[in-house]
């Protein structure tokens, strides 16, 4: 069982020994572009065979090691806005991924999902759709 504590991100993070990551990323035209922002950015080099993999269209995510640590792992998950999203999209994608890694030596995790603006016609408001980020998964 995990002890959750939830703080809202400033623009520098102090990443411990044993953290992983997860990006959300939204399925849209600009995606290979923001996978390229998102390398740069956080200083981690995807083999060719890993960007190829996240972009194909059927994929939804890949786990990347980063043998530098900080973090030492980093989900990317592909969000698509299509007629299957619902306000339960991140509950229920977290609640999965993290009963995962009850199993994994992981003392910290870091989640980073896209600006709410992408999902004002599937929450009431910027609240509500931060609401699932904190609940209790376990």
């Amino acid at each position: 069982m995990f002890k959750l504590s939830i703080k809202s991100g400033g623009k520098k993070i102090a990443y411990k020994n044993l953290s992983v990551s997860i990006r959300y990323f939204i399925d849209e035209k600009k995606l290979k572009d923001s996978l390229k922002n998102f390398e740069r950015i956080s200083k981690t080099r995807l083999s060719e065979l890993q960007r190829k993999n996240f972009l194909f269209s059927d994929s939804t995510e890949i786990r990347v090691s980063r043998a530098n640590g900080k973090p030492d792992e980093i989900l990317l998950v592909k969000v698509k806005l299509d007629e299957k999203f619902n306000n339960d999209y991140f509950r229920n994608h977290l609640a999965g991924f993290i009963s995962t890694l009850e199993k994994e030596e992981v003392k910290s995790l870091h989640i980073f999902i896209p600006n709410y603006t992408y999902f004002k016609k599937y929450f009431n408001d910027e609240e509500y759709f931060y609401q699932p980020l904190q609940r209790d998964y376990f």
